[in-house]
C-alpha cells in the first residue's frame, strides 16, 4: 500500500462567503481529527479599478485603505475562530491561492462550493477547479450549506478500480479512518451490460467477455484491497451495476466523505480532473477528498492480474 496522508495545517480558501464559511466546518473536521493547524487564506484584488481607468494617488489610497479594512476583518474572523489568516493580493483568487500553497506549505487545502450549488451539493466553482487541475497537495471541497448542521465522519467512501490514483485514494481514506475512528467503504463500479457488448475491444480480456467475467475481476479486486487494509480499521465492500461517476455520486448520500484519485495520466503529484473525478466534484452530496496522482513506483499493485475500466 502507498502511505496515506495526515496533516498539521489546514489552508482554508475564505473569501467571506457562507460557502467559506462551509469550506472552515469541514476544515475543523478534519483538524480535529489530525489535531492540526488552521489558516484562513484570502486573496484581495490587486488592482482596484476596472474598465481602463487610470489609477490616481487617492484611488490608491483609497484602495489601500479598503485591502487594509479587509485584512483587519479577516483577522478579526480568525481572531473569533482561534485559527490563523494569511492575505495576498492577486488578480486571480486561483492564483493567489496557489501562491498561498507555495508560501504556507499546508497539508491539505480546502475550499467550499460555488455559489450556483444547491443545498447540500458539492459543485467546485471556478477556483476549486483551477486548484483541482495542478494542485500538488490533496484538495476537499466542501458541499453548500455544510456549515449549517454538525457532522461526523462515521463513514468513509473511496472509489476503487485497482489503479494507482485509487490505491492512493485508498490510502488517504486509511489513514483518515485511523485517525478519526471510522469505517471505511470500498466502492466499484461494473459497466452496463449493453456498453460491455458493444466495446469489447476496450477490455484486455477480448470479445465474448460477460457481465460475470467483469463483476468476478473488479470483485476480486475491491476484496484484495480489502484484506490490505489495517486489521484495526472496519471496512466494507460495495460493487453495482453503473457508471463509475453515477455509482460514486449515489454513494456520496450516505457516506460522510468521498475520496477520489486524479485521472491515470499526467504529472505525478498532482491533481488532475478526470471524467469521473469531474462530475463527482459538481454532483456529489457529501464533502469530497480528490488526492494528487503518486509517484512511480510508490505503493505495490493491488490485484494485479485484473484488468479494467480506466480510472479518472
Amino acid at each position: 500500500m502507498m502511505p496515506g496522508m495526515s496533516a498539521s495545517l489546514i489552508l482554508v480558501g475564505h473569501d467571506g462567503s457562507p460557502h467559506a464559511d462551509d469550506a472552515l466546518a469541514l476544515a475543523r473536521l478534519l483538524a480535529a481529527t489530525w489535531d492540526a493547524d488552521i489558516v484562513l487564506g484570502r486573496v484581495f484584488p490587486w488592482e482596484p479599478l476596472s474598465a481602463g481607468l487610470v489609477s490616481t494617488p487617492q484611488l490608491r489610497a483609497d484602495h489601500d485603505a479598503q485591502v487594509q479594512q479587509n485584512a483587519d476583518l479577516l483577522q478579526e474572523l480568525a481572531d473569533r475562530e482561534r485559527v490563523g489568516a494569511q492575505a495576498i493580493q492577486d488578480s486571480s483568487r486561483a492564483r493567489g491561492l496557489h501562491a498561498l500553497v507555495e508560501q504556507l506549505q499546508p497539508d491539505l487545502v480546502v475550499v467550499g462550493s460555488s455559489h450556483r450549488g444547491a443545498v447540500g451539493q458539492v459543485l467546485a466553482g471556478n477556483v476549486a477547479l483551477q486548484l483541482l487541475n495542478g494542485l500538488d497537495r490533496p484538495l476537499a471541497v466542501a458541499p453548500a450549506g455544510y456549515a449549517q448542521s454538525e457532522h461526523r465522519l462515521g463513514t468513509i467512501g473511496v472509489g476503487y478500480d485497482g489503479s494507482p490514483e485509487s490505491r492512493a485514494a485508498l490510502a488517504a481514506a486509511s489513514e483518515l479512518a485511523g485517525s478519526a475512528g471510522a469505517e471505511v467503504e470500498i466502492i466499484g463500479a461494473c459497466i452496463p451490460h449493453s456498453d460491455l457488448v458493444a466495446t469489447p475491444w476496450a477490455f484486455t480480456w477480448g470479445a465474448g467477455a460477460t457481465l460475470e467475467d467483469f463483476e468476478n475481476r473488479m470483485r476480486g479486486r475491491i476484496e484484495t484491497a480489502g484484506r490490505q487494509l489495517p486489521a484495526q480499521i472496519p471496512h466494507s465492500e460495495r460493487l453495482e451495476i453503473g457508471p463509475a461517476a453515477s455509482v460514486l455520486c449515489e454513494a456520496s448520500e450516505h457516506v460522510d466523505l468521498l475520496v477520489t484519485g486524479s485521472r491515470g495520466y499526467g504529472p505525478a503529484r498532482r491533481l488532475l480532473l478526470g471524467s469521473v473525478s469531474s462530475r463527482v466534484v459538481r454532483e456529489a452530496r457529501c464533502p469530497v477528498l480528490a488526492v494528487p496522482r503518486p509517484a512511480a513506483g510508490e505503493g505495490e499493485p493491488v490485484a494485479a492480474e485484473a484488468t479494467g475500466v480506466a480510472p479518472g
